[in-house]
C-alpha cells in the first residue's frame, strides 16, 4: 500500500544506494587503470608504490601531501606531480598557479601529465558538467604551469598492437583443465579491469645538463603500444632525454625547462615509473635522478590523484547530477512532511480567573444568610463577634478573647468615647439577641449601632 511512510522509506533507500554506489565507483580508476585507488601508492600493475620503496631504499625522504601547498621551506625539495587525474585538473586548476609561482621563486617541479583519457560514458563537460557546452576551454596542465609552448604528443608507431590479440580471451568452465595459466591470468585481469601493457626496451640518449647520465643509463622500458613525446616548439630545454624509435630526432622522453629561478622537469610517459616497468632496463636509475634532481627530499602530490575526494560523499554534491538528485529528494521529503504535519493556529488568549470582588461576596453571602428564619439574629451575632475581634487585634489581645469587660477596660484607657459607644451598642445588641420575638427593625438597628463602632 502506497503511504507517505513507505514513500519516504523508498526515497531514503534509493538515496543511500545511490551514494554508496557512487562512492564505490570512486574507488576505481577507470578501465585503463589497474589500481582500486588511483594514487601514487598503488601496489598493482600501473601503481607507483615501487618508486616510493626505491627512494626509501636510497635514503631519500619522501612525503605524500593531500593539499598542494608549496612554501619557501620546500625549495630544497623536489615536488612531483605524477599522472594527475584529468577530471581534477579541469575542475581544480587554481593550485597550478601557486605551483608556478613557487617554481619561479626557486622551486623544482617534476610533471608527468596524464596521457590517457579517463574512460567514462559521461559526455558532459568536465568543467561545468553541462551536457552541451561550447564555452568552456579545456585546461592545459603545462600551460597553467607557465610552459605555454610545451605539450605532450603521441608518437605514431608502425605496428605495436600485436599484444592485444590475446587480451579479452575468456576461459570457459569446460576448457579450464586445458587452459594455459597465462590465459587464466588474462581472464582475472579482465574481471578486475587490470590492463596489462605490452612493453618494449628503447635506447635513449641524454644531453645538456643531463649529459652526466649517459654513463649510467642507456635504455628504458616503455609500453610497446603507445609512446609519447615532449613537444616544446621554440622553447629550448636545458636538458633532454630522447628515445630511439625512428630517425626523427625530436622524440623527447623528458626535458628540463627553466621558469624564473626554478626548474620544471616534463616527462612524457608516466608509465615508465609504474610497478611493472620500474625494474625493467634502466628505469629505476633514470627516475631516481629525474625525481630527486640531487635533492634529498621528494614531495608527491596526492590531491590530483583524487585522494581527498575519493569516498567523500559530500564531494558528490559538487557534481550537478548528484546535487540535483539530493535537492529533489529533500524537496519531496519536505513536501511530504509538510503535508502530514499538524498546523497550529494562533495562540489562545488566557481567560482571566473568574473571582468576585469583596462587595460582591458580601452581598451574595447576605442574600444567602437572609433566607433563613434566624438569619437576622445570626448576622447581628457575627457582626458583634467581628467588632470584638477587631478591637482585640488593635489592643494587642488574643483574637479569641471574648471577655467584653477586659476589652472595654483597655479601650476606655485609650479612647473613652469609643469605649462608651461600644458598651452601649453591645448592651443593646445583647438585649435584642435575648429577645426571641425581636422584630427585624430592632435587629437591624442593633447591627448598625455595633458596626458604627468601627
Amino acid at each position: 500500500m502506497l503511504t507517505a511512510r513507505s514513500v519516504i522509506i523508498a526515497i531514503v533507500a534509493v538515496a543511500i544506494l545511490s551514494v554508496a554506489s557512487a562512492v564505490f565507483s570512486l574507488l576505481w580508476g577507470g578501465q585503463s587503470n589497474s589500481t582500486l585507488g588511483r594514487d601514487s601508492y598503488g601496489t598493482r600493475t600501473d601503481g607507483y608504490r615501487a618508486i616510493h620503496d626505491l627512494l626509501d631504499a636510497l635514503e631519500f625522504e619522501t612525503v605524500r601531501t593531500l593539499i598542494p601547498t608549496a612554501t619557501e621551506n620546500t625549495h630544497a625539495a623536489s615536488y612531483v606531480l605524477w599522472n594527475p587525474l584529468d577530471s581534477l585538473v579541469q575542475t581544480e586548476p587554481a593550485h597550478f598557479k601557486v605551483l608556478s609561482q613557487w617554481v619561479r621563486d626557486g622551486g623544482r617541479l617534476v610533471v608527468a601529465p596524464s596521457v590517457e583519457s579517463e574512460d567514462s560514458d559521461d559526455s558532459n563537460c568536465r568543467r561545468c558538467s553541462s551536457a552541451k557546452c561550447s564555452t568552456c576551454v579545456p585546461i592545459a596542465l603545462l600551460n597553467e604551469l607557465g610552459l605555454s609552448e610545451v605539450s605532450i604528443e603521441e608518437i605514431e608507431l608502425g605496428s605495436g598492437a600485436a599484444g592485444n590479440n590475446q587480451r579479452g580471451k575468456r576461459v570457459s568452465a569446460s576448457d579450464q583443465d586445458d587452459a594455459d595459466p597465462e590465459d587464466i591470468r588474462e581472464t582475472v585481469r579482465d574481471v578486475f579491469r587490470i590492463k596489462k601493457r605490452p612493453s618494449a626496451v628503447y635506447s635513449i640518449e641524454c644531453d645538456g645538463e643531463w649529459d652526466y647520465l649517459s654513463s649510467q643509463v642507456n635504455r628504458v622500458q616503455l609500453s610497446s603500444e603507445q609512446v609519447w613525446r615532449v613537444n616544446y616548439g621554440e622553447q629550448e630545454p636545458l636538458a633532454r632525454i630522447t628515445i630511439a624509435i625512428s630517425e626523427d630526432a625530436s622524440n623527447t622522453l623528458a626535458a628540463l625547462f627553466t621558469l624564473g629561478k626554478g626548474q620544471i622537469v616534463v616527462i612524457s610517459n608516466p608509465f615508465m615509473a609504474s610497478n611493472v616497468n620500474l625494474s625493467g632496463a634502466d628505469n629505476s636509475v633514470l627516475l631516481a635522478h629525474l625525481l630527486t634532481g640531487r635533492r634529498s627530499r621528494v614531495i608527491f602530490d596526492e590531491f590530483y590523484h583524487g585522494l581527498t575526494v575519493r569516498g567523500n560523499a559530500l564531494w558528490l554534491l559538487s557534481k550537478r547530477p548528484y546535487a540535483v538528485i539530493t535537492v529533489s529528494i529533500l524537496a519531496v521529503v519536505g513536501l511530504l512532511i509538510w503535508r502530514q504535519a499538524i498546523f497550529l493556529g494562533p495562540s489562545r488568549q488566557e481567560r482571566p480567573a473568574s473571582r468576585r470582588s469583596l462587595n460582591e461576596y458580601v452581598e451574595a453571602m447576605s442574600r444567602f444568610i437572609l433566607q433563613g428564619r434566624e438569619s437576622p439574629k445570626y448576622v447581628l451575632h457575627e457582626v458583634r463577634d467581628g467588632v470584638l475581634w477587631h478591637f482585640c487585634k488593635s489592643l494587642g489581645l488574643p483574637p479569641q478573647q471574648q471577655n467584653t469587660d477586659m476589652i472595654l477596660g483597655l479601650l476606655s484607657r485609650r479612647q473613652p468615647q469609643k469605649a462608651s459607644q461600644l458598651q452601649a451598642a453591645l448592651k443593646y445588641a445583647d438585649v435584642v439577641l435575648d429577645n426571641p420575638r425581636a422584630p427585624k427593625d430592632e435587629i437591624l438597628l442593633a447591627t448598625r449601632k455595633v458596626s458604627d463602632c468601627l
